[in-house]
This record gives C-alpha cells, structure tokens and sequence, in this order.
C-alpha cells in the first residue's frame, strides 16, 4: 500500500514538473511543422 502511495505520489510530480517542457515542445512543433502536434494516418482496412 505505501509502494503504491509512493509511486502515484512521485508520478504525478513527474507530470507537473514535465508539463512546461511538453507545453514548449508542443508549441514549437507547431510552428515549424505544416501538420499537427500528432501523426494522423488515414488506415485503408477493414
């Protein structure tokens, strides 16, 4: 049970602290690139 507290505990740390970096990478993906923050590919299948 404390494992668990520690780990939830150290992981949304991890997030808040990485939030600004992914923010800031976010943005200049988009203003560099011609598409979107995300690779969309149309699938041809079922």
């Amino acid at each position: 049970m404390i494992k668990r507290l520690f780990d939830i505990f150290f992981s949304i740390l991890g997030i808040i602290i990485l939030l600004p970096f992914f923010l800031i990478i976010s943005i200049i993906i988009v203003v560099e690139s011609r598409g979107g923050i995300f690779f969309l590919q149309e699938r041809i299948g079922k």
